[in-house]
């Protein structure tokens, strides 16, 4: 996959004024036969980020092949139709070096395995429907896992936009009060030649303080962030700490067990064997312990050894959870059990945030109320004592 690309502005032999983009330089951009009529105006180069695309992106990607190819248009006329139209310049260029790479030979699926944008879950769909003879439905596949995704994303994002809101609010009402407000009597009093009452001079003196070195406080801040970030990025420790919240914090592992039995559920449905399911897991997964315990797991599986068994022993799902794989397993339909266990433990995992946010919530106004009346003090204070030294 290349990371630099040229944007060509050129006029057509027809006087119009168009924009293509290519991996060809200039030189060979106009040396090929189509390009030979045109009057190049501006040449740019585009640089092509190495991260991989947003799951938003490949949920529209996925759904727009899906369709074309299910309209009996072939993958390379699907993909050259998708190119003219798709107006984010990197997702362009991947698809234009999948397409080139696909007309070479290469089988589909390693195409977009070599471009780096897409996760290994998403190549082994392509996999699975290549053998099948209908990609089609590797890209269906493909469709339903990341819109799911996609959904349960934005239902956390609407669940915990409220208690964000009213923080914000607490923290723009302080500043407003003591940075314009309380500073206000202390000139007043200055007039009168009278002190300002201790609780008053103290909130002052602090939001003084703070402003007069925000600078130095800003960067202690960014520097103790930084310290924390190299500091739980060492493998030994995310390793402990992902054990601890896996076992130890109810919502987490109502979360991995969520993601766990989803991703499982849709590789079986492509065809794919249990134990290779719980190894491409387990290169997703951003947990250290559970990708530790999987991995384990698939060893265990390939022993011939009780597997279910030994999930139950490392505590990091829920017990209903392990029932429904035993009951899979010994009716020979996982695949069920893992689709009950996911919408189950979704609607677990969203109910009980939705309580513990409910909690949250009487718990942040509580503390706006108790700053807000702590700063009315420093308030009404100075304005009882400014009636005595009136009067």
């Amino acid at each position: 996959m290349k990371n630099i690309y040229y944007r060509y502005t050129f006029i057509n032999e027809f006087g119009l004024k168009l924009d293509d983009i290519s991996s060809e330089n200039k030189k060979i951009y106009l040396t090929k036969e189509e390009n030979k009529n045109i009057t190049l105006l501006k040449t740019e180069i585009v640089y092509i980020s190495s991260s991989k695309f947003k799951n938003q992106d490949i949920t529209k990607l996925s759904n727009s092949i899906y369709f074309l190819l299910k309209a009996n248009l072939s993958l390379m006329y699907t993909l050259d139709y998708i190119i003219k139209k798709e107006r984010k310049d990197h997702i362009k260029l991947v698809l234009l070096d999948i397409r080139n790479e696909i007309l070479t030979g290469k089988s589909i699926s390693e195409t977009f395995k070599d471009s780096g944008k897409f996760s290994d879950i998403f190549i082994n769909l392509i996999k699975i429907s290549e053998v099948e003879g209908d990609l089609s439905k590797g890209f269906k596949r493909a469709y339903d896992y990341y819109e799911e995704r996609e959904k349960f994303k934005k239902s956390l994002f609407k669940i915990l936009t409220y208690p964000i809101i009213l923080l914000i609010f607490l923290g723009l009402v302080i500043n407003i009060i003591i940075r314009f407000v309380l500073p206000s009597f202390s000139d007043i009093y200055g007039e009168f030649g009278a002190e300002l009452p201790k609780f008053t001079r103290t909130i002052i003196n602090l939001s003084n303080f703070l402003t007069s070195y925000k600078i130095y406080f800003l960067f202690g801040i960014l520097i103790g962030i930084f310290i924390m970030m190299k500091f739980f990025k060492l493998e030994t420790i995310r390793l402990r700490l992902d054990r601890f919240k896996l076992e130890k914090i109810s919502l987490v592992k109502l979360f991995y067990t969520t993601e766990t039995s989803q991703n499982l559920e849709i590789l079986l449905g492509g065809g794919i064997q249990l134990y290779e399911a719980f190894h491409i897991y387990s290169k997703t997964t951003k947990n250290l312990y559970l990708k530790q315990v999987i991995n384990e797991t698939v060893d265990e599986i390939k022993k011939g050894n009780d597997f279910i068994g030994y999930l139950d022993s490392r505590k990091i799902y829920p017990d209903l959870m392990i029932d429904l794989l035993y009951v899979g397993y010994e009716n020979g339909d996982v695949k069920m059990s893992l689709n009950k266990a996911y919408n189950l433990h979704k609607f677990e995992f969203k109910n009980k945030l939705e309580r513990m946010l409910a909690l949250i919530e009487p718990v942040v106004l509580l503390l706006i109320g108790g700053v807000i009346v702590v700063i009315i003090l420093g308030v009404i204070l100075p304005m009882f004592n400014l009636i005595d030294l009136v009067m």
